[in-house]
């Protein structure tokens, strides 16, 4: 954010980061690259796709095909409508199919002038001869979601229930108490914990279904299988 404020754009950075945090990491780079100021309204229109040169390729959690990849390419390789640059956010960018990673090569080995690109990935990592393209960040979790553990009277859970939606993530919750059982040394609970976020982070739940399977696996200790046994 300095260098861009110092008007000196890397033309492709990749963030590994916890995916519950890529919207708001896409957001605040295009915005910052667009040249709009926090909470206006233009600002508040990126996650609808509402600036015509911010090009979102996939989703929070789902990578986009050999297809959404090329057109981007195209897209990139055209002159801003309305901002100095042309910016492009690559979701999951870590489980692209290796067709749709090489389909970006020629964007980031002879890119357009006008064109930036942001990679947003998980866990996972970049191919190499797109890695090594990029300048490569990594943003951690907060300590202090990592700071807690889940909650262990009918009070506590009746109070983790109650926080209204929006206010806070369970993703997060989730990510942090594994980290906490980890250090605990509960590695069978983190490990249940860990395939509770997976699911729900793939399969896009609902938080209210975030919360009830997680009361399932850490109070009622019910094993995942034995919860979607008809679904396996």
């Amino acid at each position: 954010m300095h260098l861009l404020a110092e008007g000196k754009a890397p033309q492709a950075v990749a963030i590994s980061a916890p995916t519950t945090y890529h919207g708001a990491l896409a957001s605040a780079y295009a915005e910052a690259l667009l040249g709009f100021s926090e909470g206006s309204s233009a600002s508040r229109s990126l996650s609808d796709g509402g600036h015509p040169d911010y090009l979102r390729c996939g989703s929070e959690g789902q990578p986009p095909g050999v297809d959404d990849c090329r057109n981007l390419c195209r897209d990139l390789s055209l002159c801003p409508v309305s901002a100095a640059w042309r910016v492009g956010v690559l979701f999951s960018a870590d489980r692209l199919s290796l067709g749709a990673a090489n389909s970006l090569l020629k964007m980031t080995e002879e890119p357009s002038p006008r064109a930036r690109l942001l990679f947003l990935l998980d866990d996972g990592t970049l191919i190499p001869t797109l890695r090594s393209r990029c300048w490569n960040l990594s943003v951690a979790p907060s300590s202090e979601a990592a700071s807690l553990l889940p909650p262990q009277t009918t009070d506590q859970w009746a109070q983790w229930f109650a926080v209204p939606k929006g206010e806070e993530d369970p993703l997060l919750q989730l990510r942090g108490w594994t980290t906490e059982l980890l250090d605990r040394g509960a590695a069978p609970l983190a490990c249940s914990l860990e395939s509770v976020r997976l699911v729900a982070e793939r399969a896009r739940l609902s938080e209210p279904m975030l919360q009830d399977l997680t009361y399932l696996v850490v109070k009622e200790d019910l094993p995942l299988e034995q919860i979607f046994g008809d679904l396996w």
